[in-house]
């Protein structure tokens, strides 16, 4: 069975980047530029997981994590959420938000066969730092 994500990121390339790969290992993809039009997506289609940019206009990453969270399609859903932050309090903020996977930018061809992997075969991934 098709896995079909859901790809947010303002930036077109990043977005393009990651729907690639993803596309190539198999999965369909459908890609928002923002949190709000992914919430509208995920409120009108069924995704087996979601790969989010944090920083974002109209909403970040992290609340669109928490509003998906409230859906109830949305409970175990995988969700990566990917970011230029680090330290213990944004540790933290991720757990709040339900988000156990983060990935450091920028995107090596390693961090995103993660991705892959983790959509594929959700708990392949590890909380990932920029090396």
């Amino acid at each position: 069975m098709t896995k079909h994500i859901l790809v947010v990121d303002d930036n077109p390339g990043s977005r393009a980047r990651i729907q690639e790969v993803l596309t190539a290992a198999g999965m369909s993809v459908v890609t928002a530029d923002n949190g709000m039009q992914a919430l509208l997506a995920a409120k009108s289609n069924k995704f087996d997981g979601v790969v989010t940019d944090q920083v974002m206009p109209m909403m970040d990453g992290c609340h669109l994590c928490r509003m998906l969270r409230e859906i109830p399609a949305f409970k175990q859903v995988p969700i990566i959420l990917l970011t230029t932050e680090a330290g213990p309090a944004f540790q933290e903020e991720m757990e709040e938000c339900g988000v156990p996977v983060w990935m450091e930018k920028p995107l090596t061809e390693q961090k995103l066969a993660l991705i892959a992997a983790e959509m594929l075969h959700p708990s392949v991934a590890t909380k990932t730092k920029a090396a």
